[in-house]
Formats: structure tokens, C-alpha cells, sequence
């Protein structure tokens, strides 16, 4: 996810947008609670071992050379997280940059990584229309495409076979503004191959790995615009496909780029969540994060940040459906948010965006505290305000 394409841009910039509009401010809350008292968030048990006693899973994403050349960042990640998976070295242009030639060596120093410290490996991904190879597209064209498809599936998960949690084999396979009668995107992959292109792509990943679980990940589910809405509707609608025609897929991912600012609908999350269960599906977060680039830097912006994704949250993991939580990085320091890749995600006033659970000299934020605190605690119902009322696992 670390370097998007125009789709995403435009989608964060009308994210932006609609936080900025007047139609975008949300319902008067109900007044403010009393300040709590100070607590040490560096003296609590960390995230995966929050997560892990609940049943569930914590982890982020990260890059190789990043865990080899800053020991401080290693460590932490060491320390909260129980599951890693590859930022973008796993992604096609990576993995295969010429025909036939397979470069694992980036990916193989994950894996090691995350054995060596006891986590879960997830692997990202592999179809998706960006990240791809100069050499592929002319490849599809005149080649057969079913054929380099299945061979790229194939020996990719065949090489880490036994050693995955889960894949996400198809990256947003989804997209409404294409106007097609069922959603899909008009990608490089739905134009040579077809629509069947998801099904090969699952079908050939379980017989490369049969133990591994594998995920169909998008964006957008999250919030409570009608673009929103209509997306849950063509993804859920896709997600019915795929089983009745018995593709072997086990779950969906929801990545989770939050904005803050933005209207959001914990019950019809929740409702769409309980629908994706009911077709025998397990739901991961697959990418959380919050873009704050419309919060004043008042002293209130962490706070702000800390309650949509304690609200986020509170919600899905109110579902037994939803098995885990992943970040899209650990620390704000190599955040994606704050790279080239996502410009549109840049403050006005120029400072950094604060959106993961580590400040950059690793030290947890109210962000932190925000996962910690829903990890670890139990959704009995919610409060005649909408919002969820939890009661803490002791």
C-alpha cells in the first residue's frame, strides 16, 4: 500500500474533501467525561499480548531494510506486534521484476524476522493492478495470461508453503466508478483474463498452500458516505460469487484508511460484517490507520484520532467474525502517510501526519492506547448515543 495509484489519490483527496465540507460534520457528541488520570502507557503489556488474550491477533506491516538499519524501530515491533506482513516487497514488481526471474530475498528476511520473534507471517499481495512489473502488460497481451497468472500464484506462495497465516490474493478488485453491471475494476487482469481472473488467482493459491488462509482485501467499507454504502453492497455482492461458485477464499480484509472527520456508521459496519460472516467468512483489518490532515493541531488532534479508532473499533470487534488487527506501519516515522506516495494526505500546516500507534521516537500515542483499550476489552451493547459500551475483560 505504500505507493498508490491515481485511483487511491482521488480517493483520498475526495476523503479530504468531504471532512471539509459542511455535510461532512457529524452529529454534537454527547458531553465531554471528566479527564482521566494520567496512566503509563509504556508500563502496559504490549499489543500482541493484549490481542493474544483475547483470541485475536495484532499486527502491522513493515519493510525489510527499515527493521535492518534502525534497531529502535526492530525492537518495538519485536515487542507489539504478533503477526508481520510485507509493506510492498511481496507485490509483483518486487517479487518477479523480469520474466521468470524471482527475487525472495527482501521477503525471506521478513519471514526470518517475524520467526525469530514468535509472529504470524501474512502475505500482500498478490494480484493487484498497480505495482506491476514495465514487462508485464505487453507479456498479457501476447502471451497466454491464464498461464502467467497461474505461474506467478503459484510459485510465490508455493515458496513460503506452510509458513503463511494468510494471503491477500486479489487487492481491491473493486471499483464502482469503472461502471461495470458488477463492480469489478477494468483492470490489466479483468481485461486479459476475464472476470474468471479471481478465481484462477484463489484456486491456484490453495493448491500451492491448502493451510494457508486466503483474503480478498479493499478499501473504502469503512465510512458512512453513500460511496461507502454502494461499495459494501458490490464487494459483499462479490464476495457471494466467489463462494457459490466454490472458490476457495476464507476471508475478507478490511483495510481501514480512516479519516477523521468523516461521518461514520458503526451499525451498518457492523451489519455488513455479520453479512460477510454469514457466508462462512472470517473478517481481518488489514491496513488500520487515520489520515488527520484536517484536525487543527490544537492540542486536540491526538485525541481525535485516538476516538474514531477506538469507535472503529469498538464496532467491528464486537463481531466474532473479525480475527485480528493490522496497521499499515507501527511508527509515525515511516509512516506511508507521510511519504511521496500519498500527497494528498499532506497538512496544511505542514506538519507530519500522526495516524499509527508509535510516535517516531517509538514511544506509544493515544492512538496506542485506543487499540489497546478495544483489544482488550468486551462489546456488550452500545449506549443510547450509538456509541458502543464496553465491559473490561479482567
Amino acid at each position: 500500500m505504500s505507493r498508490i495509484g491515481l485511483d487511491r489519490r482521488a480517493f483520498i483527496a475526495s476523503a479530504l474533501a468531504l471532512a471539509a465540507s459542511g455535510c461532512a460534520t457529524p452529529a454534537p457528541g454527547p458531553p465531554p467525561s471528566p479527564p482521566e488520570p494520567a496512566v503509563d502507557l509504556e508500563a502496559r503489556p504490549p499489543l500482541r499480548e493484549v490481542a493474544a488474550a483475547r483470541g485475536l491477533f495484532y499486527g502491522a506491516s513493515a519493510i525489510s531494510t527499515v527493521l535492518d538499519r534502525d534497531p529502535a524501530f526492530a525492537a518495538a515491533f519485536a515487542r507489539e506486534c504478533g503477526l508481520l506482513v510485507p509493506d510492498y516487497e511481496a507485490k509483483w514488481d518486487q517479487i518477479q521484476p523480469a520474466p521468470g526471474l524471482f527475487d525472495f530475498s527482501k521477503v525471506n528476511r521478513l519471514v526470518e524476522f517475524a520467526r525469530a520473534h514468535g509472529m504470524l507471517f501474512r502475505g500482500h499481495a498478490l494480484l493487484w493492478h498497480h505495482q506491476v512489473p514495465s514487462w508485464l502488460p505487453p507479456a498479457l497481451a501476447s502471451e497466454d495470461p491464464r498461464n502467467i497468472l497461474e505461474a506467478h500464484v503459484r510459485r510465490v506462495v508455493e515458496q513460503y508453503r506452510g509458513a503463511v497465516h494468510s494471503w491477500d490474493v486479489v487487492n481491491e478488485a473493486v471499483e464502482l466508478n469503472d461502471g461495470r453491471s458488477d463492480g469489478l475494476r477494468n483492470s490489466l487482469w479483468l481485461k486479459s483474463v476475464g472476470p474468471g481472473y479471481l478465481d484462477l488467482a484463489f484456486r491456484v493459491a490453495h493448491e500451492a498452500d491448502p493451510g494457508a488462509r486466503l483474503s480478498y482485501n479493499d478499501y473504502g467499507l469503512d465510512h458512512a458516505e453513500v460511496w461507502n454504502v454502494r461499495k459494501r453492497v458490490a464487494v459483499l455482492e462479490l464476495l457471494r460469487d466467489l463462494r457459490g461458485r466454490d472458490v476457495p477464499i476464507d476471508a475478507l480484509g478490511l483495510q481501514a484508511h480512516l479519516t477523521a472527520g468523516l461521518p461514520f456508521d458503526g451499525a451498518g459496519l457492523r451489519a455488513f460484517i455479520r453479512a460477510v460472516a454469514a457466508l462462512g467468512l472470517e473478517v481481518y483489518v488489514t491496513e488500520l490507520d487515520v489520515i488527520d490532515a484536517r484536525l487543527p493541531d490544537d492540542g486536540t488532534r491526538d485525541a481525535k484520532v485516538a476516538r474514531l479508532v477506538g469507535d472503529y473499533l469498538g464496532a467491528v470487534l464486537a463481531e466474532p467474525a473479525v480475527k485480528g488487527v493490522i496497521t499499515w506501519g507501527l511508527s509515525d516515522k515511516y509512516s506511508w502517510l507521510n511519504s511521496p506516495s500519498a500527497p494528498e494526505a499532506r497538512r496544511g500546516d505542514g506538519k507530519p501526519v500522526r495516524g499509527l500507534p508509535l510516535d517516531p521516537e517509538m514511544r506509544r500515542t493515544a492512538m496506542w492506547k485506543a487499540l489497546a483499550d478495544s483489544l482488550g476489552t468486551r462489546v456488550i451493547g452500545y449506549n443510547s448515543d450509538g456509541r458502543a459500551a464496553p465491559d473490561r475483560q479482567g
